[in-house]
């Protein structure tokens, strides 16, 4: 897996900062800033698939969920968030829960979901 990076972002612009800019954004100004990360979670040779996550208050606790988030990739828990909807997971589901179900349970379900 390729390494993440840990830095620091203004609150208002959302632009990176770096080491250099220690009190104000040189772009707008602004003296708050929030620490974020990106990592890369594919393996080296795979096309390329980052995870952005900002808005820490402390670089501690960016790289403590940078590190998670690195740990689940590399044991394989990590499910990446779908735009699946609430509707289309539900008439999935009910496809595959017509073989379990019994058929009045089924009816009851299925009525349920569609109302």
């Amino acid at each position: 897996m390729r390494q993440g990076r840990v830095f620091r972002r203004c609150g208002k612009c959302n632009r990176s900062m770096d080491g250099l800019e220690r009190r104000r954004c040189a772009r707008c100004g602004h003296d708050r800033q929030t620490w974020a990360y990106v990592v890369d979670l594919t393996p080296l040779g795979a096309p390329r698939q980052q995870k952005f996550k900002a808005g820490f208050a402390t670089k501690r606790d960016a790289l403590a969920a940078m590190n998670e988030l690195q740990a689940a990739a590399a044991h394989g828990s990590y499910v990446a968030p779908s735009k699946v909807t609430v509707g289309a997971f539900l008439d999935d589901w009910l496809v595959t829960a017509r073989a379990r179900l019994r058929p009045g349970a089924y009816d009851a379900c299925e009525g349920h979901v569609r109302c």
